[in-house]
């Protein structure tokens, strides 16, 4: 499975430019429906496992980068948090235990690039759950992620940096190609000191899926898993194709 970027290389700077927290609440209030354990997929550095954990979640962490999961080990520490924490695959789990509650966050299931990547993950995924257990996935909803996308370049920054030297910043460029439904493009992002002067710059490739929802609901199906719940955005708000920025499907493995 290739990523949708090259994490090795940047996940010290990570969480200095990653500050999206609008999808806490939704997680936090999610995990309280149950009582029992959650694993969360692609969990990067841990922005939403941190808060889990401290909110008590009992709680394993699943990313296939060392280095991001180096960062998590990091926070984990240094917090007196204790989680089981797997370098492995979405695609290729290999778990000993199944779970209540399976999510996968921050819109990462685009970084698997084609159906059989897709089906293979949703397939490790139902296998990790218990019976009646829930997954929960987030979506773009490919209509208005397009629309971010021809508006060409985009700029962020420059944050200051988590450990206190400097900051950084971030530029985006994507394009999209409609007969694979893959957007590609690159991803610069520069270490600048404290004038803001650029000291090192990171320029990566990026490249992610599209998915259209009737397409991930058939992959879901296929899965054996049922929709209960689709969200357009982390209010908890109803899906509408046309306007809502993402595609939020709460499922239930089915007890075949």
């Amino acid at each position: 499975m290739s990523s949708a970027l090259d994490y090795e290389q940047i996940a010290h700077l990570y969480d200095s430019y990653l500050r999206f927290t609008d999808d806490l609440p939704f997680f936090l209030q999610e995990c309280e429906k149950i009582d029992g354990s959650v694993l969360e997929l692609m969990c990067g550095t841990g922005r939403i496992s941190i808060p889990l954990l401290e909110a008590g979640v009992s709680l394993t962490c699943v990313d296939a980068s060392p280095a991001m999961l180096a960062q998590l080990h990091q926070k984990l520490v240094a917090r007196g948090l204790r989680a089981h924490v797997m370098q492995a695959s979405v695609t290729s789990l290999k778990l000993e235990s199944t779970f209540d509650l399976a999510i996968l966050p921050f819109q990462s299931f685009h970084e698997l690039h084609t159906e059989a990547e897709q089906r293979k993950a949703l397939n490790e995924i139902a296998k990790s759950l218990k019976p009646n257990g829930r997954f929960i996935c987030t979506l773009h909803n490919p209509r208005v992620r397009l629309q971010s996308i021809i508006h060409g370049s985009s700029h962020y920054g420059p944050f200051p940096r988590v450990d206190g030297v400097g900051s950084v910043s971030l530029s985006v460029d994507l394009n999209y190609e409609p007969e694979t439904g893959i957007v590609r493009g690159w991803q610069t992002i520069c270490e600048l000191d404290s004038t803001d002067r650029m000291l090192v710059e990171h320029r990566l490739p990026i490249q992610f899926s599209l998915i259209e929802f009737d397409v991930f609901q058939e992959l879901v199906q296929s899965a054996d898993f049922s929709i209960e719940e689709v969200f357009g955005n982390y209010d908890f708000s109803p899906f509408v194709p046309e306007t809502s920025p993402y595609i939020i499907v709460c499922t239930r493995k089915l007890n075949t």
